[in-house]
């Protein structure tokens, strides 16, 4: 329903299994919501993983050079896109970053901490596929917030901009959690950043059934 709801030209998706590849097809072809898209299939290959780490994008316009990245650190993939918009190519890097969780995918304390590390040599190994120089749009799950090393890497080395801290600095908050006796966990673990671009809108939209609430932007090219 949310998906409908944003109404979004180009949708990034994470935490994407077959069955829900399955139930988007009939958004997606030609004559479609979506005339252009590209899923990937997360394998584990036998390591203890979430069942939830494929990779998608849905896109109203042609899709062109599209690539997998996979982690440095073992973990779920990047994807990395280049989309033919009105007004010229902008590539868009889908990322999942590694979860707060250990090596063995369990949600020990520690590992909370751990992990930024793992992050942050994720979001380095993608910088190297980016070209800077040419229309940027970085967004996904990084499990951590805006000032965390792994999102600092784009707006405060890469010198761009956030969408929610422009547009939405008030409400950041982005995943939530119910945990035993009515308490409700929740995190600002999603980020939106873009750079030779011209952002008009862009927000967390709170709705739908999943753990994380889409965030948008509305772009428009130089």
């Amino acid at each position: 329903a949310a998906l409908g709801d944003v109404g979004a030209d180009i949708v990034l998706l994470q935490e994407t299994t077959p069955d829900w590849e399955d139930l988007l097809r009939h958004r997606v072809g030609p004559g479609r919501d979506y005339s252009h898209c590209f899923f990937h299939t997360y394998d584990p290959a036998g390591k203890e993983r979430p069942p939830a780490g494929g990779i998608a994008v849905l896109s109203r316009y042609p899709l062109g050079a599209t690539s997998i990245i996979e982690s440095p650190v073992d973990w779920f993939p990047a994807l990395l896109t280049n989309v033919e918009v009105e007004g010229g190519e902008v590539q868009f890097l889908n990322v999942h970053l590694h979860p707060p969780l250990t090596s063995a995918a369990l949600p020990l304390p520690h590992a909370a901490v751990t992990s930024k590390t793992e992050r942050h040599l994720e979001v380095r190994h993608y910088q190297a596929y980016l070209d800077p120089t040419r229309p940027l749009v970085v967004a996904g799950d990084f499990n951590e917030s805006h000032g965390a090393a792994s999102a600092r890497l784009f707006w405060e080395s890469l010198g761009m901009r956030s969408v929610l801290q422009e547009f939405s600095p008030k409400e950041t908050t982005t995943w939530w959690w119910s945990l035993p006796g009515g308490v409700r966990a929740s995190a600002p673990f999603d980020h939106m950043f873009y750079s030779q671009l011209t952002c008009v809108a862009g927000g967390v939209h709170t709705a739908g059934a999943s753990d994380h609430y889409p965030i948008y932007g509305d772009f428009t090219c130089p």
